[in-house]
């Protein structure tokens, strides 16, 4: 059982980092205004989940943050599962 919710937790934290990536790209790219004519669009990722109208500067950085923070804590949920079968295995 262990190992199966660690291998669940390594998944969700790849799907996370992917999506973090995704989302911090895309508020990089409204950033550089060379890339496009006014503000970038939204990934398909972001128009999923947050639909196709209403995206600012702001709500890319929030998307952003919000996704970057979910990352860490999943990662965080990951080291304290490695120290916990570090130290049922010693």
């Amino acid at each position: 059982m262990n190992k199966t919710i660690r291998i669940a937790s390594l998944i969700i934290l790849l799907i996370s980092v992917f999506v973090t990536v995704d989302f911090g790209l895309t508020f990089l790219y409204s950033l550089i205004p060379e890339v496009n004519d006014g503000i970038v669009g939204a990934s398909s990722l972001m128009c999923l989940l947050g639909g196709e109208d209403g995206w600012s500067r702001a709500a890319y950085f929030e998307w952003f943050r919000n996704s970057l923070l979910i990352t860490l804590a999943i990662a965080a949920e990951n080291a304290v599962l490695f120290i916990i079968n570090m130290i049922k295995n010693r």
